[in-house]
């Protein structure tokens, strides 16, 4: 594990001000095929140091990758981190290539995937005024609007 992944080294960094802190997410499942050993840390004990995190008054967010997991656990399990975060999750497409494509989930074959994820995202963080920065999103869902209404969030 890296040294974010204990809450007494979460307490020393919160000294620092301004700072963010973005947790590794990255996918849902299969996190032991898919994941480094140093990022692969526990589902449940990262939010317990995202919520110490956020008790500190750090800016918290988490990254994910689009394209690992099952359009049903993008639906569920986004929601559980969306107490846990300040700000808008950095949410990146999968870039497969020939050495990566095995990691693509089945559902992610086709654009449905894509669009019902970004919708569902959209609604999860829809009673907050979290948004997405299309400049802090490598290959994202939001290019250049977000939400029902397609608000610019260029530049934000």
């Amino acid at each position: 594990f890296g040294i974010l992944s204990d809450t007494k080294n979460i307490e020393l960094i919160s000294k620092i001000k301004p700072i963010q802190l973005c947790f590794t997410v990255e996918c849902f499942e299969n996190r032991e095929k898919i994941l480094l050993k140093n990022k692969n840390i526990n589902i449940d004990y990262l939010k317990i140091i995202m919520k110490k995190s956020l008790e500190l008054g750090i800016t918290t967010t988490f990254s994910y990758v689009l394209g690992l997991d099952s359009l049903k656990s993008v639906q569920e399990k986004m929601l559980l981190f969306k107490d846990f975060v300040n700000t808008f999750p950095i949410v990146s497409l999968f870039q497969t290539d020939n050495a990566r494509i095995q990691y693509r989930h089945f559902d992610a074959n086709n654009l449905y995937y894509y669009l019902q994820s970004r919708k569902e995202i959209e609604s999860i963080f829809s009673d907050t005024n979290l948004k997405p920065n299309s400049w802090n999103n490598y290959r994202s869902l939001w290019r250049t609007c977000y939400g029902k209404n397609n608000e610019s969030i260029l530049l934000r």
